[in-house]
């Protein structure tokens, strides 16, 4: 999650209460209509803006331009075990939701603007809610990051609300509008990993001739 003070408007969201109903973890949030959720999110950061917390344009947007892996169809996903859906709202914004074979449950939803009475617009960024297995918790508490009982990353909400899995056998990082296959390196105790950018690694720098 986004470690800003503002986060509570914009940081990807996370299922961070538990209750005892819910077959991946226990989480309340699986108990809300995602269009819900969104619609609570809004309205907390229309509340932050006119208590003056937050600007009132261009709040914290996230991009998801740039992306470091490669996309994967329909056939690769069932290959890898994930189970995937793509939804539009009323609204016109995508979101996906995907249950991948280490029992985490990922929605990520499209940003979206939103248009006040008097005209002014609030930005709101992509939005995602995580659902974990038996077990696993996020550690450290707010950092977006997911663990399984054994202390081994599971799953990442990155910067841009974007969520990247460990499934065992790959890395994946969902977006509103799919997913994409990452190429990643794991610690040497194999508890953690980073995605590693194969298309361009060496970011803006060039070679010297």
């Amino acid at each position: 999650m986004a470690s800003t003070e503002n986060f509570e408007a914009t940081r990807p969201v996370d299922a961070a209460k538990e209750s005892e109903s819910n077959s991946f973890g226990a989480y309340t949030l699986e108990r809300t209509a995602p269009g819900q959720w969104t619609q609570d999110i809004q309205q907390k950061t229309v509340d932050l803006v006119d208590s003056g917390v937050l600007p009132s344009l261009d709040l914290l947007a996230m991009s998801s331009d740039f992306r470091t892996g490669t996309e994967v169809g329909a056939k690769d996903l069932r290959d890898a075990g994930i189970s995937c859906k793509r939804d539009v709202d009323s609204d016109g914004r995508e979101s996906t939701t995907a249950e991948y074979p280490n029992g985490v449950k990922v929605t990520v939803t499209e940003g979206t603007t939103i248009t006040r009475e008097d005209g002014r617009k609030i930005e709101i960024g992509p939005s995602s809610m995580v659902e974990l297995p038996p077990g696993a918790k996020e550690q450290p508490k707010g950092s977006g990051i997911y663990v399984d009982r054994a202390g081994k990353q599971l799953a990442k909400v990155n910067e841009d609300g974007s969520v990247t899995v460990d499934t065992g056998e790959g890395f994946f990082t969902q977006y509103p509008d799919g997913i994409t296959k990452e190429t990643a390196i794991r610690s040497r105790d194999g508890k953690t990993w980073t995605v590693i950018d194969t298309k361009t690694p060496l970011g803006g720098m060039k070679p010297s001739k």
